[in-house]
């Protein structure tokens, strides 16, 4: 919301995105809420505001303003995202079910933050 809201107009822009939302998802995180947005949405919103989305690494996006922007190649959401922390259901023709990452199968449901490191488990223990 502060993305939407921006009235400076600065050359680089950094916002925090949702690593587990695809990229093809547009979902802005509802207002008061601590779910996250898309790559996609950020990216939209980015454009619409006049930014050309260049970069993404794991947990965010980088935007460069349009209108200064003459060397960096604008990216799609699709050629950015980082796929390590999304997760499929996959389902068999016999009903099963399981869960994949892009790349495996996956023994149990992953939660991308459950490899947290113990500092930040009882980190987020304590906060609880």
């Amino acid at each position: 919301h502060i993305f939407d809201s921006l009235v400076a107009r600065p050359r680089i822009i950094v916002v925090e995105l949702n690593p587990t939302i695809p990229p093809f998802i547009d979902r802005i995180n509802p207002r008061g809420k601590n779910k996250g947005s898309s790559l996609a949405a950020l990216a939209r919103l980015g454009t619409s505001k006049g930014y050309d989305l260049v970069h993404a690494t794991m947990y965010n996006a980088f935007f460069v303003d349009a209108a200064r922007n003459g060397r960096i190649q604008p990216k799609t959401p699709l050629e950015v995202f980082r796929w390590d922390l999304v997760r499929f259901v996959v389902s068999d023709y016999d009903g099963e079910n399981w869960f994949s990452s892009a790349t495996e199968r996956q023994p149990r449901v992953m939660n991308p933050w459950d490899s947290l490191p113990s500092y930040f488990a009882d980190l987020l223990a304590a906060l609880e």
